[in-house]
């Protein structure tokens, strides 16, 4: 009866325990909070970035998907189409999601603050019973039991209260992985010591369903962790390889749901933007700033390529000296951990190594997204060391004092961005305490229990201070709802009435893509509708969003845009400006509702891999038969380029390679004077997202705040001898140091040759009839065969019936469809299907199976041969 009570007390403990370190987190988060009057305390937003911008279009997506009258998983009216289950996927799948859902779209932002503090406050639990339960204990340090739980909530609250924790926050759907890895990294170990392989596979499948993306980053992690485990020999290390690599192709298999689907998004996905190649950029990180991103009270950084937030408290810095140059553990043991974490340093500050630890590509936005890894590893290692502190000798101490001393010399040395002078402060005098505990510890001056206990009480309090210090930087000044200020337009976009399929578009906040049925921002988006956008001016940034913006008179008919709402001047041609006030402008395509049009057959060739204005020259010829361009190149050697904020690397007639030279936004300044009478275009791109602005003898013409990658302008007509200026701004996301690309180019646009194509274009228009689930219906009267342009992108999700007749969809250009069509009246269906749903379903069921044989054969064994007592 003791013993059964004496469990039921440790299990009570155990609940308090985890239930403090949540509590404790909560608290931190509602501090900030509090000081800095974000909602719900006041009128500044807690969420950024991907939180301001993406998130809440995807949970609007998820509203409209589950409140539809349509059950289908294709939504027609949002983002030129998306896939619905696609979206949920990588977006919507966490369980915590719930809270969002019961708490309804009217309480989005509320709902989302709630899920980064609820989030954040399960790391520091699930560190815990890592801690806990851990194969890196010391059962012979003398420790009590209270010292050992000092210990293990010190690391735990370390973990909750990282730098990357605190960095990355706002990236909701990354906190699942992040919950989910001491669990891992726990089943990692009991497989290691051959204690079971259940809960590895499970934590890693929960993991890749939580969120695919991030489970990549959780995968990198599993084979560096596994790799530092003990082995006693060779073929321990290879049977235990084995069963490492089957149960994560197990987990794989149970997971494949959503991997199939998934992966062939990923697959079809518009390249991201990638710099390795461009002249003069930046290889190598400043590690000098990277030292001191270990320090406390050091800025966040979250939109470079070398992002440093490492901070995990200043102690980890001295003790990682202490593990490896101390016998706390072998020789072999320490040099794998050397290894691991020289290549994971090397990786967060080396251009090819980062690629190569990001999946093959160079990030937008957020870099060294990997760099929890490394985070972890330091707390296992500090974990060690705290549970070993006995037995560490004075020489270790004065070697791994001198190690430490040199690495804070080295962030001096090279760190063309300090942080704040009180953290170097703050960060020196740790090291010197906990060096002088150390001492006072080996000298037997002070009992190992009281100095443990010591240094884990100052770290959590430099842990919640710099927690404290850093966050409130990270707030918006304004609310979601305010930023993207619906109160001024939602009622007039909601009143812009289309019919027949004619869609709508709405850019008064670029990100705000609900209210757009032709914008959209993700990292599942259709990568065939970026790359169609791209290859015709059409406004898009990277691989992630895409924007109905840039349009001429062709493109004004490709996609049946009834009315765009936007604060936009010059990048709507093709529409006539019906309305306008401080806030936006409405504009009014001038030409008949349609959802595609018949074009010769010659259009099938048509590869779309020039400019986009030569793009649409290839396109009119090869569609409508056209012999002459729509749009000629203007030549203009003669115009005057100017720089501001940019060291200039490499420049031609326009074309420059910059590098920011300061935290201002670089700008390239062309000017000169028409020597023809002409209908000017402009089309802009930028290696980053970029703005242009242009004036024609004093008048704004252009004004374009979209940043975007590429854009196409409309100047208008400018006569023989006005003077043009033309202004390009960017990139947004950019710091002192990074580099980047530019391109110009003018062009005159002749209408006469337009209005021949454009008979073409009218001649057989499709008429959209309807909607149904996943369906879409329409009818064409085709006067001459050829091939049926249809206003929607790529997918291969689409199947095209004619007449009731399943026929082949063609793909031509970058990312557009059509179908082989002949003369006559046709009904035309088009249905959609998630790709690769079915199979992933199948392999799900197929793992389950699998999993469910093992657990059988397990228990089999177990029972045949029990453990010997």
């Amino acid at each position: 009866m003791g013993i059964k009570q004496g469990e039921v007390n440790k299990h009570k403990k155990s609940r308090i325990l985890y239930a403090a370190v949540f509590l404790v987190t909560v608290l931190v988060y509602t501090v900030i909070l509090l000081l800095q009057k974000a909602y719900p305390f006041g009128d500044k937003s807690f969420l950024t970035y991907d939180a301001y911008v993406q998130y809440k279009n995807m949970f609007h997506m998820l509203f409209e998907w589950i409140s539809g009258g349509s059950k289908g998983s294709f939504i027609w009216s949002m983002g030129m189409g998306i896939d619905a289950v696609q979206e949920s996927l990588y977006y919507c799948l966490s369980p915590f999601n719930i809270l969002v859902l019961m708490m309804g779209e009217s309480r989005l932002e509320l709902s989302m603050v709630l899920l980064i503090i609820i989030k954040s406050a399960c790391l520091p639990v699930t560190a815990l019973c890592f801690f806990r339960h851990t194969n890196k204990k010391n059962t012979e340090n003398g420790y009590s039991r209270t010292v050992v739980t000092f210990i293990e909530l010190a690391c735990s609250m370390a973990y909750g209260l990282s730098g990357y924790v605190l960095a990355y926050g706002h990236n909701i759907m990354w906190l699942d992985g992040l919950i989910l890895l001491p669990i891992v990294a726990l089943g990692i170990e009991r497989l290691s010591d051959g204690k079971g392989w259940v809960l590895y596979t499970l934590s890693l499948t929960v993991s890749i369903i939580c969120n695919f993306y991030f489970s990549f980053y959780i995968c990198v992690f599993a084979v560096i962790y596994f790799l530092l485990e003990k082995r006693e020999n060779v073929r321990g290390f290879l049977c235990r390889g084995l069963s490492f690599a089957g149960c994560s192709v197990l987990s794989a298999l149970l997971a494949g749901v959503v991997l199939i689907p998934a992966g062939l998004v990923v697959m079809r996905a518009a390249s991201s933007v990638t710099d390795m190649e461009l002249e003069g950029t930046q290889m190598w990180g400043q590690f000098g700033a990277y030292i001191s991103s270990f320090y406390p009270l050091k800025d966040l950084e979250c939109v470079s390529m070398f992002s440093n937030n490492s901070y995990c408290g200043s102690i980890v810095v001295f003790a990682a000296c202490l593990f490896l140059l101390s016998y706390v553990s072998d020789w072999k043991t320490r040099v794998k951990y050397c290894i691991a974490m020289a290549v994971l340093v090397l990786a967060l500050n080396y251009l090819p190594l980062n690629y190569v630890f990001h999946g093959m590509t160079i990030t937008h936005g957020l870099g060294n997204r990997f760099a929890f890894i490394l985070t972890f590893i330091l707390l296992v290692v500090t974990y060690r060391i705290l549970m070993n502190l006995a037995k560490l000798r004075l020489r270790y101490i004065a070697v791994s004092t001198a190690a430490a001393g040199v690495i804070f010399l080295a962030s001096l040395i090279d760190n063309r961005d300090m942080s704040t002078p009180i953290g170097y402060v703050i960060f020196m005098l740790m090291l010197a305490f906990a060096v002088m505990l150390c001492v006072l510890c080996r000298r037997e001056s002070i009992k190992p229990g009281v100095a443990v206990c010591i240094i884990c009480g100052c770290w959590i309090v430099e842990l919640i201070g710099n927690a404290l210090y850093v966050m409130p930087g990270k707030t918006e000044d304004c609310l979601l709802a305010d930023a993207v200020r619906l109160d001024q337009w939602e009622s007039v976009y909601n009143s812009l009435n289309t019919e027949n399929g004619t869609r709508k578009s709405a850019m008064v906040n670029e990100n705000y893509a609900p209210y757009s049925q032709t914008n959209w921002y993700s990292s599942m988006a259709n990568g065939n509708t970026i790359r169609a956008f791209s290859s015709m001016g059409l406004a898009h940034f990277d691989n992630v969003e895409y924007i109905y913006s840039g349009t001429t008179p062709l493109t004004s008919l490709m996609y049946n845009v009834r009315y765009v709402l936007s604060p936009e001047n010059g990048t709507y041609s093709g529409y006539s400006l019906i309305a306008d006030n401080d806030v936006y402008n409405i504009y009014e395509s001038d030409m008949p509702e349609m959802m595609g049009f018949v074009l010769d057959d010659d259009i099938e060739g048509w590869k779309a891999d020039k400019s986009p204005l030569e793009n649409q020259n290839d396109f009119i010829k090869r569609g409508c038969g056209l012999l002459s361009d729509v749009f000629t190149e203007i030549d203009i050697s003669d115009w005057s380029t100017s720089y501001l904020n940019q060291d200039t690397l490499k420049e031609s007639v326009g074309y420059c390679v910059y590098r920011t030279s300061n935290a201002f936004v670089p700008m390239t300044r062309y000017e000169f004077d028409a020597a023809s009478d002409m209908d000017m275009y402009v089309y802009s791109k930028d290696s980053r997202d970029h703005y242009v602005e242009m004036i024609v003898d004093g008048e704004l013409r252009v004004s374009n705040g979209s940043y975007v990658t590429e854009q196409l302008s409309h100047v208008g007509l400018v006569k023989k001898g006005q003077h043009v200026r033309i202004t390009i701004g960017g990139a947004t996301s950019s710091k002192a140091g990074s580099v980047g690309e530019r391109f110009v180019k003018v062009y005159n646009y002749n209408a006469d040759e337009f209005e021949k194509a454009e008979e073409k274009i009218l001649d057989s228009p499709l008429e959209c009839t309807g909607f149904g689930k996943n369906t879409f219906y329409g009818n064409v009267h085709v006067k001459n065969p050829g091939i049926l342009y249809i206003a929607y992108p790529f997918n291969d999700g689409f199947k095209i019936y004619v007449d009731g007749e399943n026929v082949e969809k063609i793909r031509f250009g970058s990312g557009n469809m059509g179908v082989r069509i002949s003369s006559g009246k046709h009904e035309i269906k088009i249905t959609y299907r998630t790709p690769g749903l079915v199979t992933g379903v199948c392999v799900t069921i197929a793992g389950i199976c699998i999993f469910m044989v093992l657990v059988g054969v397990q228990r089999r064994v177990c029972i045949t041969h029990p453990p010997t007592p």
